[in-house]
């Protein structure tokens, strides 16, 4: 299992950093958990198969939660209409 830190202690809009989802096995599905600490926003986890692509919304978050997500090679998760949260993102890989 591999865990990568999407965003951490966010408390502005932001569009996170990129990880490369290497999947060395079939599986083409990871979770999404987010937790936000106060306040309010929206967290889009979104994925793309190669940079040339544009960027595709897997899930949109309003609150704490966790969610079966699919991968893509690429992927980031964004924060907008922040308003007094920190915000958490993980996605969880198995591999």
């Amino acid at each position: 299992m591999r865990i990568h830190k999407l965003l951490v202690a966010v408390t502005v809009n932001t569009i996170g950093e990129v990880f490369t989802i290497h999947n060395p096995s079939d599986i083409d599905y990871g979770l999404a958990q987010v937790e936000y600490n106060g306040g309010t926003g929206t967290i889009k986890i979104e994925g793309r198969t190669s940079t040339d692509m544009d960027w595709v919304t897997v899930y949109t978050f309003t609150g704490d939660g966790a969610r079966r997500v699919t991968l893509f090679p690429l992927m980031r998760a964004s924060l907008t209409n922040e308003s007094g949260a920190t915000v958490y993102v993980d996605l969880i890989q198995w591999t």
